[in-house]
């Protein structure tokens, strides 16, 4: 999920850094410091609250995405007993087949 959202957050926190005015940059190179430095100690502290903003709003939507596929995904498998190395229990870590014995599917009952 963080990797779908990655452009996103690498978006907002392009456009929190040209947001800052162009006079705090010609401020910075005016006072004889190089561009990195203006970069570093004028820009970056400017949109500082823009980018913190723009990653906690990223993070919450990579949270709530994760927390939907986790209800929906992860709730419906059994539990797994990590004891149980029988390949043909349903609940064994190591189970390579499906559970279809633990359906409660009519056309499943006779088998």
């Amino acid at each position: 999920m963080t990797v779908f959202n990655l452009p996103q957050m690498t978006r907002n926190i392009e456009d929190s850094l040209q947001n800052v005015h162009h006079t705090q940059r010609e401020a910075g190179l005016a006072l004889g410091i190089s561009r990195w430095e203006t970069v570093i100690h004028v820009v970056v502290p400017e949109a500082l609250p823009s980018i913190i903003t723009g990653v906690v709003l990223a993070s919450g939507r990579i949270f709530g995405e994760a927390a939907t596929l986790i209800y929906t995904a992860g709730q419906s498998a059994p539990a797994l007993d990590w004891s149980n190395w029988n390949l043909f229990s349903v609940t064994s870590p190591i189970s390579i087949f499906p559970s279809s014995r633990n359906t409660s599917s009519p056309h499943l009952e006779g088998q």
